[in-house]
């Protein structure tokens, strides 16, 4: 993605991957709604994990979005002097700062960098305590990351109703079903991404061979569509021995943009916190998601309603209110398989 010449734009801050890419979507119809004369120019990083797809990709097509600018991985000294060499050259003048914050001395420290040595006017610093927690909901939840950061950047929900989900343009829609149907034909499906980057997103083989087991037989017709990255091909490939219905595993096949447009049209999507999960979310599937105690409940749910979430919400307490890599250990194994069979019989039974 090329830097066109223009002098209006703006610099987005948002370290992470596929999920942090789409739960950015409303931030960023909120920055073109407030700056509409803009471009938007993305500082982001490489992926966080080998199995993780950079940001760069799924945002790459979005409405607005000029370019992409690398933000360096190591805190050396010729990476930085780089990076602020190519931040005044792009004539930006404002940085919004979506990034997750580690703690106030590194907030402040970006704020110098940005402020004094870009010589850019930052919105969306979380230099405040309560900008780096996320505000308890009541009901056992909590602001979703969105919330905290169109909170913190001092964005109305209003200026965020145009970019909920994804703007797919018809030749991705296109391809994206191509891929599906070429190997399912015309029929009903789900979409399964079992696999997170992180160890403690592991539900069990076990758990998963059981959900599987039980919904094929339910509907021995149902097509299963594997999404996931290279590396997940495999390791995806052993679910499927007793799955009757057809498969298509389009794991590492397609770019995130490409394997939204693939999960349009399922009649759920199953699988754990992850960007499959967010990006199945972006294109309006239900989900039938299983997550650890990695953040408080509802910080990382997905957008949109008529999701089925398990948690296990008698962890919740242990965890911090605060952005961050928080480990989960393995709680997610306090989710039984027979509740999420149950939910995704539901939402089957509801189609």
């Amino acid at each position: 993605m090329g830097i066109v010449d223009n002098s209006k734009r703006i610099i987005v801050f948002r370290r992470g991957s596929i999920g942090d890419g789409v739960i950015s979507l409303p931030v960023l119809a909120a920055i073109r709604a407030r700056w509409p004369d803009h471009e938007i120019l993305l500082l982001t990083n490489e992926p966080v994990a080998e199995n993780a797809a950079p940001m760069m990709q799924l945002l790459d097509g979005e409405p607005g979005i000029a370019g992409c600018i690398a933000f360096p991985a190591g805190p050396d000294l010729s990476s930085v002097c780089g990076l602020l060499c190519q931040l005044r050259k792009t004539g930006a003048d404002r940085l919004v700062y979506l990034s997750e914050p580690d703690g106030w001395l590194s907030v402040c420290r970006d704020g110098l960098f940005f402020c004094l040595g870009a010589g850019l006017r930052v919105t969306g610093l979380p230099v405040r305590q309560s900008d780096r927690r996320y505000l308890e909901l009541g009901g056992e939840c909590w602001e979703r990351e969105t919330d905290r950061l169109m909170r913190v950047c001092g964005f109305s929900d209003a200026e965020s109703q145009t970019m909920r989900h994804l703007h797919l343009h018809e030749g991705e829609l296109q391809a994206g079903r191509e891929a599906r149907i070429s190997e399912t034909g015309e029929r009903r499906f789900i979409a399964f991404a079992p696999s997170g980057k992180t160890a403690d997103k592991n539900w069990g083989d076990d758990r998963w061979q059981e959900v599987l087991s039980a919904l094929t037989a339910d509907y021995p017709d149902l097509a299963l569509v594997l999404v996931g990255g290279a590396s997940d091909r495999e390791m995806l490939a052993t679910y499927t021995r007793h799955w009757s219905g057809p498969v298509a595993n389009l794991c590492g096949r397609l770019n995130p943009r490409l394997s939204a447009a693939a999960m349009a049209g399922a009649d759920l999507f199953l699988g754990v916190d992850s960007g499959p999960m967010h990006l199945a979310a972006a294109a309006e599937v239900p989900c039938v998601a299983v997550f650890s105690a990695r953040a408080k409940p509802g910080v990382w749910y997905p957008a949109g309603t008529g999701h089925r979430i398990h948690y296990p919400k008698s962890r919740a307490a242990d965890i911090p209110d605060t952005p961050g890599a928080h480990d989960g250990g393995n709680s997610i194994r306090d989710i039984p398989a027979a509740d999420v069979i149950a939910s995704a019989r539901d939402l089957l039974g509801s189609r």
